[in-house]
């Protein structure tokens, strides 16, 4: 476990010493940011493509569960909310260029979907209960993971 612990580790830093290999090269030989544009550009469309894959398994996960079960409403609530202040200041205030707001934009209207999706289920389930105790919600048909985020 731990050589793999290790190995990752050196494959997060070459893939990270890769990413700023061309504006190092840029850099020493121009000295301007201005021709780094299109590339950070880029880079903020692929962390923010990472961002969604990483959060698929939540959003999975919550679609399936039918409720929060151990996710913190709070924790989601707050960082959200405080994600969404924060992209807004971004893109309103300081127009800042798309590989510095894309990226948190997806990941906090991901947690929104997630708290919403969990808050839905959350309340179905205490109305199906009756007696203002949780039971788990069963979906009716066996759906595939692709036809629910088509109907998202």
């Amino acid at each position: 476990m731990k050589d793999a612990v290790f190995y990752g580790f050196l494959v997060q830093a070459l893939v990270v010493f890769t990413a700023w290999l061309p504006a190092l090269i840029v850099f020493a030989f121009d000295g301007r940011c201005e021709p780094l544009m299109v590339y950070g550009n880029v880079l903020g469309i692929v962390v923010g493509v990472i961002i969604v894959c990483k959060f698929l398994p939540q959003l999975r996960s919550s679609i399936y569960a039918k409720g929060s079960h151990s996710l913190s409403y709070m924790t989601y609530g707050v960082d959200a909310v405080a994600g969404v202040v924060a992209w807004a200041q971004k893109f309103f205030i300081t127009k800042e260029r798309i590989s510095t707001w894309l990226p948190p934009l997806f990941l906090h209207l991901l947690e929104v979907v997630v708290l919403s999706l969990n808050f839905y289920h959350d309340s179905r389930r205490k109305e199906e209960a009756g007696d203002g105790e949780d039971k788990p919600l069963r979906p009716k048909r066996k759906t595939s993971y692709l036809s629910l985020l088509w109907s998202l």
